[in-house]
């Protein structure tokens, strides 16, 4: 058996403002507060304000905020004359050190004096910090918002709760409901994504085939006019706790061809993590979803790679490197297990017909998701004799742990009627922009009145083979940080 060890370096790093960096030195605990235990719960007087960030639009009008209430609750937060609705808290013991924004070099020491340990909880929204609640003591504490620190005084212990209009609940066909979390994002509000593309491998005249290639566009729209395009060769994504990169690496020794990636955090402090891999033959692999915390690929373990896989994994970003996928019920209820297995029997039987197969046996780990019609969807595997497999269905969509958003606001009939020869198709939160993928081309078109305009706002020339595998947005104060964080990049 061959021992070849790989280091991987995984970055440590939190997102400019509003998001904070957390290691395992800082933090004596981590747990979210229970909903009956929330300990800033109420309304908070706003006593001052520091303005941290000297490109803050508005400062005025944040300025006049001073003597105002910002109201939190188990599941909500207003502030800044804005609602966060279906929030959630995680409450942290850090060190005086600990950064608060990395960008203004903001530290707990800069804010509070003569503490080593202070509680900070971090307030979540749709996945993303929005901001960080700094207690001082039960009715004193800091409130670091998208590079505004407020100095706040509790008035009210209890908080009443923020409601929202959902009068807005409408359909875009027969069958799909577009979700209120999402049409209620504000039609004119900033809009970014980030998308990751996938170049296949390609066969070369040695009779190989070439490792495939990734890479990152950030496209946004903001002041009603679209942006330029920002692009990264590697692939860059957002997490909860700042903005990531992946690499695809590889190991050629002996005649043993090893892929792996390397995930970290951007411009964090590095730690070593020191993983082990046996193996006798070589490895392939290729990226087919990312999402905030969990990452889809094909595997092909072997000497005689033709650019087809045995079998999927689904696993978790921190594990990255993983031999083993999840199991479907390590991520879903008893019914979704069973819908599993009625899917792959079916899709066994199918294939068998007048064909013979000796002693299957159902594989709950071999899935991944992929796209198709304008949808992530779950893909089995099943493997079969002599090496071949077979792909089938899952009817299980995917939980919000493994997908942040799924939803076309337009019709992929309407989509297609305009564009014959769409190959995939996405739209944003706010309803603003769509993207459209040609064989060789994104377009983006500007929506109105849930109406695709008749001509691109945008035209993004791209190469034929290349298939999209990441679609992360972000709304309004966020485009603004994201857009920092990928300039920033090497």
């Amino acid at each position: 058996m061959r021992k070849i060890i790989i280091f991987l370096l995984i970055g440590l790093f939190t997102l400019n403002s509003g998001c904070s960096k957390v290691n395992s030195r800082e933090i004596q605990s981590i747990n979210a507060p229970s909903n009956d235990s929330l300990i800033i719960e109420g309304n908070w007087k706003i006593i001052d304000i520091n303005l941290i960030d000297d490109n803050i639009e508005n400062k005025s009008e944040i300025l006049a905020l001073k003597n105002e209430t910002i109201n939190i609750t188990n599941n909500s937060i207003d502030i800044a004359n804005k609602i966060y609705k279906d929030t959630s808290y995680k409450l942290k013991l850090v060190n005086a050190s600990y950064n608060v924004s990395y960008e203004f070099k903001l530290k707990i020491s800069d804010i509070i004096k003569d503490k080593e340990k202070i509680e900070v909880i971090t307030i979540i929204y749709q996945n993303n910090i929005i901001g960080e609640f700094i207690i001082d003591n039960d009715n004193k504490g800091y409130l670091y918002y998208q590079g505004i620190l407020f100095y706040l005084n509790k008035t009210e212990s209890e908080a009443v709760e923020i409601q929202v209009n959902k009068e807005s609940f409408e359909k875009t066909n027969e069958d799909e409901v577009i979700e209120p979390e999402f049409i209620l994002e504000d039609y004119n509000s900033p809009v970014g994504v980030m998308l990751v593309l996938k170049k296949n491998r390609e066969l070369n005249d040695k009779g190989n085939y070439s490792n495939e290639s990734y890479r990152t566009l950030w496209i946004s729209m903001y002041n009603g006019n679209i942006q330029p395009v920002l692009e990264k060769n590697y692939i860059v994504f957002p997490r909860m706790n700042g903005i990531w990169e992946i690499n695809n690496k590889v190991l050629d020794e002996n005649g043993i061809h090893y892929e792996y990636f390397n995930a970290r955090k951007i411009d964090g402090d590095l730690y070593k993590i020191d993983e082990i891999y046996n193996f006798e033959s070589s490895i392939y692999k290729n990226i087919t979803f990312i999402s905030n915390d969990y990452i889809s690929m094909e595997v092909y373990e072997g000497d005689n790679f033709q650019n087809k896989f045995q079998r999927y994994q689904t696993i978790p970003i921190d594990n990255i490197n993983s031999n083993e996928g999840l199991k479907i019920g390590d991520i879903y209820s008893e019914g979704e297990v069973n819908q599993y297995e009625i899917d792959y029997k079916a899709a066994l039987t199918e294939y068998l017909k007048d064909k013979t197969i000796r002693d299957y046996k159902i594989d709950y780990s071999n899935f991944k998701l992929d796209r198709v019609k304008g949808k992530w969807v779950l893909i089995g595997n099943i493997n079969l004799q002599n090496s071949d497999s077979l792909d089938y269905r899952i009817n299980i969509n995917p939980l919000k742990k493994l997908l942040n958003y799924d939803t076309l606001l337009i019709s992929w009939k309407e989509f297609k009627a305009q564009n014959p020869f769409l190959k995939d198709a996405f739209t944003s939160p706010n309803g603003r922009i769509a993207i459209v993928q040609l064989e060789d081309k994104l377009l983006v078109y500007e929506i109105k009145d849930r109406t695709i305009n008749s001509t691109p706002i945008l035209t993004i020339e791209i190469e034929e083979d290349e298939e999209i595998i990441m679609a992360e947005w972000a709304n309004g104060d966020y485009v603004k940080y994201w857009e920092s964080a990928f300039k920033n990049l090497k």
